[in-house]
Protein backbone atom coordinates (compact mmCIF):
# COMPACT_ATOMS: atom_id res chain seq x y z
CA UNK A 1 0.00 0.00 0.00
CA UNK A 2 1.26 3.51 -0.83
CA UNK A 3 0.15 7.11 -0.53
CA UNK A 4 -1.90 6.80 -3.74
CA UNK A 5 -3.92 3.97 -2.15
CA UNK A 6 -4.49 6.09 0.96
CA UNK A 7 -5.61 9.07 -1.11
CA UNK A 8 -8.10 6.84 -2.91
CA UNK A 9 -9.54 5.61 0.42
CA UNK A 10 -10.01 9.17 1.74
CA UNK A 11 -11.30 10.59 -1.55
CA UNK A 12 -14.71 11.50 -0.09
CA UNK A 13 -13.29 13.11 3.08
CA UNK A 14 -13.63 16.87 3.44
CA UNK A 15 -10.70 19.04 2.29
CA UNK A 16 -9.56 20.03 5.79
CA UNK A 17 -9.39 16.37 6.84
CA UNK A 18 -7.45 15.35 3.73
CA UNK A 19 -5.00 18.15 4.47
CA UNK A 20 -4.51 16.92 8.06
CA UNK A 21 -3.87 13.34 6.89
CA UNK A 22 -1.39 14.49 4.23
CA UNK A 23 0.46 16.61 6.82
CA UNK A 24 0.75 13.53 9.03
CA UNK A 25 2.07 11.52 6.06
CA UNK A 26 4.74 14.14 5.29
CA UNK A 27 5.76 14.29 8.96
CA UNK A 28 6.08 10.50 9.19
CA UNK A 29 8.05 10.42 5.93
CA UNK A 30 10.54 12.99 7.22
CA UNK A 31 11.09 11.35 10.61
CA UNK A 32 11.18 7.69 9.53
CA UNK A 33 13.58 8.75 6.76
CA UNK A 34 15.51 5.89 5.15
CA UNK A 35 14.71 3.33 7.86
CA UNK A 36 13.97 -0.13 6.44
CA UNK A 37 11.72 -2.97 7.59
CA UNK A 38 13.03 -6.54 7.85
CA UNK A 39 11.53 -7.17 4.41
CA UNK A 40 13.92 -4.57 3.01
CA UNK A 41 11.06 -2.18 2.21
CA UNK A 42 11.03 1.45 3.41
CA UNK A 43 9.62 1.62 6.94
CA UNK A 44 7.11 4.24 5.80
CA UNK A 45 5.17 1.48 4.02
CA UNK A 46 4.00 0.18 7.41
CA UNK A 47 2.35 3.35 8.84
CA UNK A 48 0.80 4.02 5.42
CA UNK A 49 -0.63 0.48 5.39
CA UNK A 50 -2.03 1.01 8.91
CA UNK A 51 -3.62 4.28 7.78
CA UNK A 52 -5.15 2.51 4.74
CA UNK A 53 -6.69 -0.18 6.99
CA UNK A 54 -8.16 2.56 9.19
CA UNK A 55 -9.44 4.48 6.16
CA UNK A 56 -11.16 1.32 4.88
CA UNK A 57 -12.95 1.31 8.25
CA UNK A 58 -14.01 4.92 7.49
CA UNK A 59 -12.05 6.17 10.50
CA UNK A 60 -12.08 9.86 11.39
CA UNK A 61 -9.15 12.02 10.22
CA UNK A 62 -7.52 12.21 13.69
CA UNK A 63 -7.38 8.42 13.90
CA UNK A 64 -5.94 8.01 10.39
CA UNK A 65 -3.35 10.71 11.11
CA UNK A 66 -2.45 8.96 14.38
CA UNK A 67 -2.12 5.71 12.42
CA UNK A 68 0.46 7.39 10.18
CA UNK A 69 2.31 8.72 13.23
CA UNK A 70 1.85 5.75 15.57
CA UNK A 71 5.54 4.71 15.62
CA UNK A 72 7.12 8.17 15.71
CA UNK A 73 7.21 8.55 19.50
CA UNK A 74 8.77 5.12 19.93
CA UNK A 75 11.18 4.99 17.00
CA UNK A 76 12.14 8.63 16.43
CA UNK A 77 13.96 10.09 19.48
CA UNK A 78 13.57 13.66 18.23
CA UNK A 79 9.75 13.43 18.22
CA UNK A 80 7.95 14.44 21.42
CA UNK A 81 4.36 14.45 22.62
CA UNK A 82 4.51 18.25 22.86
CA UNK A 83 5.63 18.57 19.27
CA UNK A 84 2.82 16.32 18.02
CA UNK A 85 0.31 18.36 20.02
CA UNK A 86 1.65 21.63 18.59
CA UNK A 87 2.05 20.37 15.02
CA UNK A 88 -1.31 18.56 14.90
CA UNK A 89 -3.65 18.55 17.91
CA UNK A 90 -4.03 17.10 21.41
CA UNK A 91 -6.28 14.26 20.25
CA UNK A 92 -3.68 12.99 17.77
CA UNK A 93 -0.89 13.34 20.35
CA UNK A 94 -2.96 11.40 22.92
CA UNK A 95 -3.74 8.64 20.42
CA UNK A 96 -0.08 8.26 19.39
CA UNK A 97 1.05 8.22 23.02
CA UNK A 98 -1.64 5.65 23.83
CA UNK A 99 -0.44 3.36 21.06
CA UNK A 100 3.25 3.72 21.94
CA UNK A 101 4.69 0.62 23.61
CA UNK A 102 6.84 0.70 26.74
CA UNK A 103 10.39 1.33 25.56
CA UNK A 104 12.78 -1.60 25.91
CA UNK A 105 15.17 0.57 27.92
CA UNK A 106 12.50 1.22 30.55
CA UNK A 107 11.87 -2.44 31.48
CA UNK A 108 14.64 -5.01 31.03
CA UNK A 109 12.68 -8.24 31.55
CA UNK A 110 10.90 -9.20 28.28
CA UNK A 111 8.03 -11.03 30.04
CA UNK A 112 7.37 -8.09 32.37
CA UNK A 113 7.59 -5.69 29.43
CA UNK A 114 5.06 -7.80 27.49
CA UNK A 115 2.66 -7.83 30.46
CA UNK A 116 2.94 -4.05 30.86
CA UNK A 117 2.28 -3.54 27.14
CA UNK A 118 -0.70 -5.87 27.32
CA UNK A 119 -2.12 -3.97 30.28
CA UNK A 120 -1.69 -0.67 28.46
CA UNK A 121 -3.47 -1.99 25.35
CA UNK A 122 -6.39 -3.36 27.38
CA UNK A 123 -6.74 -0.25 29.53
CA UNK A 124 -6.89 1.88 26.37
CA UNK A 125 -10.40 0.54 25.77
CA UNK A 126 -11.61 2.35 28.89
CA UNK A 127 -10.02 5.64 27.77
CA UNK A 128 -10.42 5.90 24.00
CA UNK A 129 -11.32 2.85 21.94
CA UNK A 130 -9.54 4.40 18.95
CA UNK A 131 -6.19 3.57 20.58
CA UNK A 132 -7.03 -0.12 20.49
CA UNK A 133 -8.40 0.14 16.94
CA UNK A 134 -5.10 1.67 15.76
CA UNK A 135 -3.24 -1.17 17.52
CA UNK A 136 -5.57 -3.63 15.80
CA UNK A 137 -4.75 -2.17 12.38
CA UNK A 138 -1.07 -2.13 13.31
CA UNK A 139 -1.16 -5.80 14.29
CA UNK A 140 -3.12 -6.77 11.16
CA UNK A 141 -0.45 -5.34 8.88
CA UNK A 142 2.42 -6.74 10.97
CA UNK A 143 0.86 -10.22 10.82
CA UNK A 144 0.60 -9.94 7.01
CA UNK A 145 4.40 -9.48 6.85
CA UNK A 146 5.30 -12.08 9.48
CA UNK A 147 7.10 -14.21 6.89
CA UNK A 148 10.14 -11.92 7.28
CA UNK A 149 10.48 -12.72 10.99
CA UNK A 150 12.32 -15.68 12.52
CA UNK A 151 10.28 -18.87 13.14
CA UNK A 152 10.48 -18.22 16.89
CA UNK A 153 9.14 -14.66 16.48
CA UNK A 154 6.38 -15.93 14.19
CA UNK A 155 5.13 -18.29 16.91
CA UNK A 156 5.41 -15.66 19.68
CA UNK A 157 3.54 -12.99 17.69
CA UNK A 158 0.88 -15.45 16.51
CA UNK A 159 0.17 -16.65 20.06
CA UNK A 160 0.04 -13.10 21.37
CA UNK A 161 -2.34 -12.10 18.58
CA UNK A 162 -4.59 -15.09 19.14
CA UNK A 163 -4.64 -14.55 22.92
CA UNK A 164 -5.18 -10.77 22.97
CA UNK A 165 -6.12 -9.13 19.68
CA UNK A 166 -8.52 -11.80 18.40
CA UNK A 167 -10.71 -11.96 21.55
CA UNK A 168 -10.88 -8.19 21.92
CA UNK A 169 -11.62 -7.71 18.22
CA UNK A 170 -14.54 -10.10 18.86
CA UNK A 171 -15.67 -8.17 21.94
CA UNK A 172 -15.93 -4.90 19.98
CA UNK A 173 -17.59 -6.74 17.08
CA UNK A 174 -14.81 -6.29 14.51
CA UNK A 175 -15.37 -9.68 12.86
CA UNK A 176 -13.63 -8.78 9.57
CA UNK A 177 -10.32 -8.12 11.33
CA UNK A 178 -10.84 -11.00 13.76
CA UNK A 179 -11.28 -13.58 10.98
CA UNK A 180 -8.21 -12.36 9.10
CA UNK A 181 -6.06 -12.45 12.23
CA UNK A 182 -7.27 -15.95 13.16
CA UNK A 183 -6.21 -17.37 9.81
CA UNK A 184 -2.85 -15.56 9.84
CA UNK A 185 -2.09 -16.96 13.30
CA UNK A 186 -3.34 -20.46 12.48
CA UNK A 187 -1.05 -20.61 9.45
CA UNK A 188 2.01 -20.31 11.74
CA UNK A 189 0.72 -22.10 14.84
CA UNK A 190 -0.56 -25.20 13.03
CA UNK A 191 0.67 -25.12 9.41
CA UNK A 192 -0.20 -28.76 8.72
CA UNK A 193 -3.87 -28.42 9.67
CA UNK A 194 -4.04 -25.04 7.94
CA UNK A 195 -2.83 -26.64 4.71
CA UNK A 196 -5.34 -29.49 4.95
CA UNK A 197 -8.20 -26.99 4.93
CA UNK A 198 -6.86 -24.10 2.82
CA UNK A 199 -4.77 -26.17 0.41
CA UNK A 200 -1.03 -25.91 -0.14
CA UNK A 201 1.67 -26.08 -2.79
CA UNK A 202 4.30 -28.81 -2.85
CA UNK A 203 7.24 -29.60 -5.08
CA UNK A 204 6.95 -32.74 -7.21
CA UNK A 205 10.15 -33.20 -9.17
CA UNK A 206 10.83 -29.85 -10.84
CA UNK A 207 7.19 -28.72 -10.67
CA UNK A 208 5.10 -26.99 -8.02
CA UNK A 209 1.79 -28.81 -7.59
CA UNK A 210 -1.20 -27.39 -5.69
CA UNK A 211 -2.91 -29.81 -3.31
CA UNK A 212 -6.55 -28.88 -2.78
CA UNK A 213 -7.76 -28.34 0.73
CA UNK A 214 -11.06 -29.34 2.34
CA UNK A 215 -12.62 -25.96 1.68
CA UNK A 216 -11.70 -25.94 -2.02
CA UNK A 217 -13.11 -29.45 -2.53
CA UNK A 218 -16.34 -28.47 -0.80
CA UNK A 219 -16.66 -25.37 -3.01
CA UNK A 220 -16.37 -27.57 -6.09
CA UNK A 221 -18.99 -29.99 -4.76
CA UNK A 222 -21.59 -27.34 -4.03
CA UNK A 223 -20.87 -24.72 -6.73
CA UNK A 224 -23.58 -25.66 -9.23
CA UNK A 225 -26.34 -26.22 -6.68
CA UNK A 226 -25.38 -23.07 -4.80
CA UNK A 227 -25.63 -20.99 -7.99
CA UNK A 228 -29.15 -22.32 -8.49
CA UNK A 229 -30.12 -21.50 -4.87
CA UNK A 230 -28.80 -17.94 -5.19
CA UNK A 231 -30.70 -17.40 -8.45
CA UNK A 232 -33.88 -18.84 -6.88
CA UNK A 233 -33.58 -16.55 -3.83
CA UNK A 234 -33.09 -13.51 -6.05
CA UNK A 235 -36.13 -14.54 -8.10
CA UNK A 236 -38.51 -15.15 -5.18
CA UNK A 237 -37.50 -11.89 -3.49
CA UNK A 238 -38.04 -9.90 -6.70
CA UNK A 239 -41.48 -11.53 -7.03
CA UNK A 240 -42.25 -10.15 -3.57
CA UNK A 241 -40.92 -6.69 -4.36
CA UNK A 242 -37.76 -7.01 -2.26
CA UNK A 243 -34.41 -5.85 -3.55
CA UNK A 244 -31.53 -7.72 -1.99
CA UNK A 245 -27.80 -8.09 -2.27
CA UNK A 246 -26.57 -11.66 -1.72
CA UNK A 247 -23.01 -12.26 -0.54
CA UNK A 248 -21.53 -15.77 -0.34
CA UNK A 249 -19.05 -16.20 2.50
CA UNK A 250 -17.02 -19.29 3.30
CA UNK A 251 -16.12 -20.07 6.87
CA UNK A 252 -12.60 -18.86 7.56
CA UNK A 253 -9.91 -21.56 7.77
CA UNK A 254 -9.52 -21.47 11.56
CA UNK A 255 -13.28 -21.37 12.10
CA UNK A 256 -13.77 -24.38 9.84
CA UNK A 257 -10.95 -26.22 11.64
CA UNK A 258 -12.73 -25.72 14.99
CA UNK A 259 -16.06 -26.83 13.52
CA UNK A 260 -14.51 -29.99 12.06
CA UNK A 261 -12.91 -30.80 15.41
CA UNK A 262 -16.34 -30.51 17.00
CA UNK A 263 -18.51 -32.23 14.38
CA UNK A 264 -16.02 -34.42 12.53
CA UNK A 265 -17.93 -34.35 9.24
CA UNK A 266 -17.94 -31.35 6.90
CA UNK A 267 -21.55 -32.04 5.95
CA UNK A 268 -22.54 -31.51 9.58
CA UNK A 269 -21.09 -27.99 9.70
CA UNK A 270 -24.12 -25.72 9.43
CA UNK A 271 -22.25 -22.54 8.51
CA UNK A 272 -19.33 -23.76 6.39
CA UNK A 273 -20.95 -21.63 3.68
CA UNK A 274 -23.18 -18.66 4.45
CA UNK A 275 -25.39 -16.58 2.19
CA UNK A 276 -25.69 -13.08 3.61
CA UNK A 277 -28.90 -11.55 2.28
CA UNK A 278 -28.77 -7.76 2.68
CA UNK A 279 -32.16 -6.06 2.34
CA UNK A 280 -33.04 -2.35 2.45
CA UNK A 281 -36.06 -0.85 4.19
CA UNK A 282 -38.84 -0.50 1.59
CA UNK A 283 -42.60 -0.65 0.99
CA UNK A 284 -43.29 1.23 4.21
CA UNK A 285 -41.35 -1.36 6.24
CA UNK A 286 -38.38 -0.38 8.41
CA UNK A 287 -35.09 -2.28 8.31
CA UNK A 288 -36.21 -4.70 11.04
CA UNK A 289 -39.62 -5.52 9.55
CA UNK A 290 -38.16 -6.13 6.07
CA UNK A 291 -35.68 -8.62 7.58
CA UNK A 292 -38.49 -10.64 9.17
CA UNK A 293 -40.57 -10.49 5.99
CA UNK A 294 -37.60 -11.70 3.92
CA UNK A 295 -36.89 -14.62 6.23
CA UNK A 296 -40.58 -15.61 6.21
CA UNK A 297 -40.46 -15.77 2.41
CA UNK A 298 -37.33 -17.95 2.50
CA UNK A 299 -38.84 -20.28 5.10
CA UNK A 300 -41.90 -20.79 2.90
CA UNK A 301 -39.69 -21.69 -0.06
CA UNK A 302 -37.13 -23.88 1.72
CA UNK A 303 -37.40 -26.54 4.38
CA UNK A 304 -35.22 -25.27 7.19
CA UNK A 305 -33.49 -27.50 9.75
CA UNK A 306 -35.32 -27.42 13.13
CA UNK A 307 -33.36 -25.91 15.99
CA UNK A 308 -30.93 -24.01 13.77
CA UNK A 309 -32.92 -20.77 13.67
CA UNK A 310 -31.49 -17.79 15.56
CA UNK A 311 -33.04 -14.37 16.05
CA UNK A 312 -30.24 -11.93 16.83
CA UNK A 313 -32.44 -8.95 16.01
CA UNK A 314 -34.81 -9.25 18.97
CA UNK A 315 -31.89 -10.45 21.12
CA UNK A 316 -28.56 -9.11 19.73
CA UNK A 317 -25.25 -10.69 20.67
CA UNK A 318 -23.20 -9.06 23.40
CA UNK A 319 -21.04 -7.22 20.82
CA UNK A 320 -23.95 -5.61 18.87
CA UNK A 321 -24.23 -8.40 16.26
CA UNK A 322 -27.74 -8.51 14.75
CA UNK A 323 -29.42 -10.64 12.09
CA UNK A 324 -31.71 -13.60 11.43
CA UNK A 325 -30.23 -17.07 10.83
CA UNK A 326 -31.74 -20.21 9.29
CA UNK A 327 -30.09 -23.35 7.86
CA UNK A 328 -31.15 -25.63 5.00
CA UNK A 329 -29.74 -28.94 3.76
CA UNK A 330 -28.67 -29.04 0.12
CA UNK A 331 -29.37 -32.03 -2.15
CA UNK A 332 -25.73 -33.14 -1.92
CA UNK A 333 -25.93 -33.30 1.88
CA UNK A 334 -24.09 -30.10 2.75
CA UNK A 335 -25.77 -27.52 4.94
CA UNK A 336 -25.92 -23.83 4.09
CA UNK A 337 -26.82 -20.97 6.38
CA UNK A 338 -29.00 -17.99 5.42
CA UNK A 339 -28.34 -14.71 7.23
CA UNK A 340 -30.79 -11.87 6.69
CA UNK A 341 -29.81 -8.38 7.78
CA UNK A 342 -30.09 -4.71 6.85
CA UNK A 343 -27.13 -2.78 5.35
CA UNK A 344 -26.46 -1.11 8.71
CA UNK A 345 -26.60 -4.46 10.54
CA UNK A 346 -24.22 -5.92 7.94
CA UNK A 347 -21.75 -3.05 8.39
CA UNK A 348 -21.84 -3.23 12.20
CA UNK A 349 -21.51 -7.04 12.07
CA UNK A 350 -18.43 -6.72 9.85
CA UNK A 351 -16.61 -3.86 11.59
CA UNK A 352 -18.29 -3.64 15.00
CA UNK A 353 -17.81 -0.40 16.89
CA UNK A 354 -15.69 1.01 14.05
CA UNK A 355 -18.72 0.99 11.74
CA UNK A 356 -20.12 3.94 13.69
CA UNK A 357 -17.62 6.19 11.91
CA UNK A 358 -19.33 5.57 8.59
CA UNK A 359 -22.86 5.51 9.99
CA UNK A 360 -22.53 8.88 11.73
CA UNK A 361 -20.24 10.69 9.30
CA UNK A 362 -23.07 12.61 7.58
CA UNK A 363 -24.71 13.69 10.85
CA UNK A 364 -22.95 16.88 11.91
CA UNK A 365 -24.82 16.87 15.22
CA UNK A 366 -23.11 13.68 16.39
CA UNK A 367 -19.51 13.54 17.64
CA UNK A 368 -18.55 10.13 16.25
CA UNK A 369 -15.54 9.71 18.57
CA UNK A 370 -17.68 10.45 21.64
CA UNK A 371 -20.47 8.21 20.38
CA UNK A 372 -18.04 5.34 19.76
CA UNK A 373 -16.68 5.53 23.30
CA UNK A 374 -20.22 5.81 24.66
CA UNK A 375 -21.25 2.69 22.74
CA UNK A 376 -18.17 0.80 23.96
CA UNK A 377 -19.18 1.60 27.53
CA UNK A 378 -22.60 0.09 26.81
CA UNK A 379 -21.14 -3.16 25.48
CA UNK A 380 -21.64 -6.07 27.84
CA UNK A 381 -17.93 -6.79 28.38
CA UNK A 382 -17.10 -3.21 29.41
CA UNK A 383 -18.45 -3.51 32.96
CA UNK A 384 -16.15 -6.46 33.67
CA UNK A 385 -13.21 -4.71 32.00
CA UNK A 386 -13.75 -1.59 34.09
CA UNK A 387 -13.97 -3.67 37.29
CA UNK A 388 -10.67 -5.36 36.43
CA UNK A 389 -8.97 -2.03 35.64
CA UNK A 390 -10.28 -0.39 38.82
CA UNK A 391 -9.23 -3.36 40.98
CA UNK A 392 -5.65 -2.03 40.82
CA UNK A 393 -4.22 -5.54 40.51
CA UNK A 394 -0.50 -6.22 40.12
CA UNK A 395 0.33 -6.43 36.41
CA UNK A 396 0.93 -10.20 36.37
CA UNK A 397 -2.42 -10.84 38.10
CA UNK A 398 -4.14 -8.26 35.87
CA UNK A 399 -3.06 -10.04 32.69
CA UNK A 400 -4.05 -13.42 34.15
CA UNK A 401 -7.57 -12.15 34.91
CA UNK A 402 -7.88 -10.69 31.40
CA UNK A 403 -6.78 -14.01 29.86
CA UNK A 404 -9.23 -16.13 31.85
CA UNK A 405 -12.25 -13.84 32.24
CA UNK A 406 -12.37 -11.74 29.06
CA UNK A 407 -10.04 -13.26 26.49
CA UNK A 408 -10.79 -16.97 26.92
CA UNK A 409 -10.39 -18.93 23.69
CA UNK A 410 -13.57 -20.93 24.25
CA UNK A 411 -16.68 -19.03 25.30
CA UNK A 412 -20.44 -19.41 25.64
CA UNK A 413 -23.29 -16.92 25.47
CA UNK A 414 -26.34 -17.33 27.68
CA UNK A 415 -29.55 -15.32 27.67
CA UNK A 416 -30.12 -13.74 31.07
CA UNK A 417 -33.76 -13.21 31.96
CA UNK A 418 -32.56 -10.90 34.74
CA UNK A 419 -30.88 -8.53 32.24
CA UNK A 420 -32.92 -9.42 29.12
CA UNK A 421 -29.82 -9.84 26.98
CA UNK A 422 -27.12 -12.30 25.99
CA UNK A 423 -24.07 -12.40 28.24
CA UNK A 424 -20.72 -13.83 27.16
CA UNK A 425 -18.79 -16.05 29.57
CA UNK A 426 -15.76 -18.38 29.45
CA UNK A 427 -16.76 -21.96 28.62
CA UNK A 428 -17.37 -23.89 31.85
CA UNK A 429 -18.88 -20.90 33.66
CA UNK A 430 -21.60 -21.56 36.21
CA UNK A 431 -24.57 -19.64 37.58
CA UNK A 432 -22.19 -18.19 40.17
CA UNK A 433 -19.97 -16.70 37.45
CA UNK A 434 -23.02 -15.28 35.70
CA UNK A 435 -24.44 -13.85 38.93
CA UNK A 436 -21.26 -11.96 39.76
CA UNK A 437 -21.03 -10.77 36.15
CA UNK A 438 -24.49 -9.22 36.55
CA UNK A 439 -23.88 -7.68 39.96
CA UNK A 440 -22.11 -8.20 43.26
CA UNK A 441 -25.31 -8.55 45.30
CA UNK A 442 -26.78 -11.00 42.78
CA UNK A 443 -23.75 -13.22 43.34
CA UNK A 444 -23.41 -12.71 47.07
CA UNK A 445 -27.02 -13.75 47.75
CA UNK A 446 -27.53 -16.27 44.93
CA UNK A 447 -29.65 -19.22 46.07
CA UNK A 448 -30.81 -21.04 42.92
CA UNK A 449 -30.82 -21.10 39.12
CA UNK A 450 -33.03 -22.27 36.27
CA UNK A 451 -31.56 -23.24 32.92
CA UNK A 452 -34.12 -23.42 30.11
CA UNK A 453 -36.86 -23.41 32.81
CA UNK A 454 -35.32 -26.39 34.65
CA UNK A 455 -33.76 -26.00 38.11
CA UNK A 456 -30.05 -26.83 38.07
CA UNK A 457 -27.27 -26.67 40.70
CA UNK A 458 -25.59 -23.27 40.85
CA UNK A 459 -22.18 -24.91 40.37
CA UNK A 460 -23.14 -26.74 37.16
CA UNK A 461 -21.51 -25.47 33.91
CA UNK A 462 -24.04 -23.54 31.83
CA UNK A 463 -24.92 -24.50 28.26
CA UNK A 464 -24.24 -22.25 25.29
CA UNK A 465 -27.36 -20.32 24.16
CA UNK A 466 -29.29 -21.43 27.27
CA UNK A 467 -31.90 -19.18 28.89
CA UNK A 468 -30.90 -18.54 32.49
CA UNK A 469 -32.93 -17.23 35.41
CA UNK A 470 -31.20 -16.50 38.71
CA UNK A 471 -32.78 -16.23 42.15
CA UNK A 472 -31.14 -14.25 44.97
CA UNK A 473 -32.41 -13.71 48.51
CA UNK A 474 -30.58 -12.02 51.39
CA UNK A 475 -32.69 -13.90 53.93
CA UNK A 476 -31.82 -17.38 52.68
CA UNK A 477 -28.04 -17.13 52.37
CA UNK A 478 -25.46 -18.21 54.92
CA UNK A 479 -22.95 -15.39 54.50
CA UNK A 480 -20.09 -17.61 55.68
CA UNK A 481 -20.53 -20.03 52.76
CA UNK A 482 -17.64 -20.39 50.31
CA UNK A 483 -18.62 -20.48 46.62
CA UNK A 484 -15.06 -20.13 45.32
CA UNK A 485 -15.09 -23.72 44.04
CA UNK A 486 -18.48 -23.20 42.37
CA UNK A 487 -17.13 -20.77 39.75
CA UNK A 488 -14.22 -20.48 37.31
CA UNK A 489 -13.75 -16.74 36.67
CA UNK A 490 -11.06 -14.91 38.64
CA UNK A 491 -13.23 -11.85 39.32
CA UNK A 492 -16.04 -13.98 40.78
CA UNK A 493 -13.52 -15.67 43.08
CA UNK A 494 -12.15 -12.26 44.19
CA UNK A 495 -15.66 -10.97 44.97
CA UNK A 496 -16.46 -14.12 46.96
CA UNK A 497 -13.24 -13.69 48.95
CA UNK A 498 -14.03 -10.02 49.67
CA UNK A 499 -17.60 -10.84 50.74
CA UNK A 500 -16.53 -13.61 53.11
CA UNK A 501 -13.78 -11.44 54.60
CA UNK A 502 -16.39 -8.80 55.48
CA UNK A 503 -18.99 -11.27 56.81
CA UNK A 504 -17.08 -13.82 58.87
Amino acid sequence: MNIEDLLAYIEDYEGQYKKLILEAYKYAKIHHGDTKRKSGEPYLIHPVAVACILAKMHADADTIAAGLLHDTLEDCPEVTYEELETKFNKTIADLVEGVTKIRKTDVKDPNEREQINKRKIVESLTKDVRIFIIKLADRLHNMSTLEYQTPEKQIIKSRETMNLYVPFATLIGSYTVKLQLEDMCFKYLNPEEYGKIAGYDKKVGSKIVHVKGTREMMDEDIRDELDIIIADIEGVLIENGIKAKIIKQDKNVYGLYKRLKRYGDLKSVHDAVTLKIIVDAQQGLNDVDICYKTMDILKRKYKTIPGRDKDFISAPKSNMYRGLHETIKMKNGYEIQFQVKSPQMYEINAFGITALWNIYKTNLNINSAYEMQNRVQQLQFFKTLKEIVESDLPTNEFTEVIDTDLAAEETIEVYSLDKNCYIKLPKGSTAVDLAYKIGKDVGNYLVSCKQDRVSVPIDMPLHDRAVIELFSDRNLVDTSRDLSNACITKMAKRKIKDFRKNNI
